[in-house]
């Protein structure tokens, strides 16, 4: 019988300074409880490397989740092209009751995993649904630091059969390789900077969002990004331990394409705002800086279009001191 490969429509990935975070967040996750509304983690992987630098990763899952997505799917016709395990919508689940251990060594193959709970009916799905992919699974492993953690939380999952997804979505299993390609390098340099970073992708009808978190002892950054059929927006801000704020903002359309930079500091208020679309090409830009004794401002405009060209530009300079404010 052929297999069903679980793709999840809301995934979290998250890597961390210690060994234990990770842990600590499978705690907080298996240990919530959910009402009816909640949309229900349905399978989760642990990955520490310890401080000799061995690694270690562990998939586990939700029995009570699955076999009430199992027998909902069933119901529907599991064996059909695609169904989606529906999930949190009128089952409550306050925890993860099934582990699933699979050690990986960065020089050695896998081991068999050993199921410790599980149902009838799991151990049934069990042999018809695929679990994580291993390959990428140890990419992120393989990403860790010694001395540090990471956590894979899968939501909302959709099922296909195995077949389907090797014969007719080779462009989903190509982007999701690649994405896990540029998370792992991500990881793989943050965590040597000594930062902790996280994911969180959601994809459905063709969209997908994700936003990424780096947060480190002098910054944080978070970057959002959402890429539809034609169109594509990035958001991101960063803020120091210093009180320095700076945001990007980019957004394309089939017909426009328009970006905001703002920044923020103790002394400085700066933004540049331009817009490219069948009009032509708009830009603006502003700053005030402040000194002790000094208050400076500029501004620039330039427009061009296809037969013309306009720019302009201001700057004034504004003494501050103490006789002239009296």
């Amino acid at each position: 019988m052929d297999k069903l490969k679980r793709l999840p429509t809301q995934i979290y990935i998250g890597a961390f300074q210690g060994v234990e975070t990770a842990s600590e967040i499978e705690r907080l996750v298996t240990e919530e409880e959910f009402d009816s509304h909640s949309v229900i983690c349905t399978n989760m992987a642990i990955a520490r490397c310890d401080i000799a630098g061995k690694t270690r990763i562990r998939e586990l899952g939700n029995p009570e989740a699955m076999e009430a997505a199992v027998s909902s799917a069933m119901l529907e016709g599991l064996l059909g092209s695609m169904s989606r395990l529906m999930i949190g919508s009128d089952q409550a689940v306050s925890r993860a009751a099934k582990y699933v251990d699979a050690t990986y060594n960065k020089d050695s193959d896998a081991r068999v995993p050993k199921q410790r709970r599980s149902s009838a009916l799991v151990k049934v799905a069990q042999k018809q649904l695929q679990g994580m992919d291993k390959d990428r699974l140890a990419k992120l492993g393989g990403a860790l630091q010694p001395g540090t953690s990471c956590i894979v939380l899968f939501f909302d999952e959709v099922l296909v059969k195995t077949t389907d997804y090797d014969e007719k979505m080779q462009g989903h299993k190509e982007g999701t390789e690649g994405m896990v390609d540029i998370i792992s390098a991500q990881i793989k340099e943050n965590l040597a900077k000594g930062n902790d970073i996280a994911y969180h992708i959601v994809m459905e009808n063709g969209t997908i969002a994700a936003t990424r978190t780096i947060e480190g002892k002098k910054a944080k950054q978070v970057r959002d990004i959402v890429m539809g059929q034609d169109s594509l927006l990035v958001d991101q801000a960063t803020m120091t331990s210093s009180g320095r704020v700076a945001t990007d903002k980019l957004v394309v359309t089939p017909d426009t394409v328009t970006r905001a930079r703002t920044l923020l500091t103790s002394s400085v208020v700066a933004y540049e705002v331009s817009v490219d679309d069948e009009e032509g090409f708009r830009y603006d830009a502003g700053s005030a800086h402040v000194t002790e004794n000094l208050l400076e401002t500029s501004s620039e405009h330039a427009v061009i279009t296809d037969s013309s060209m306009a720019y302009s530009a201001e700057s004034v300079s504004i003494e501050t001191t103490k006789k002239l404010e009296n």
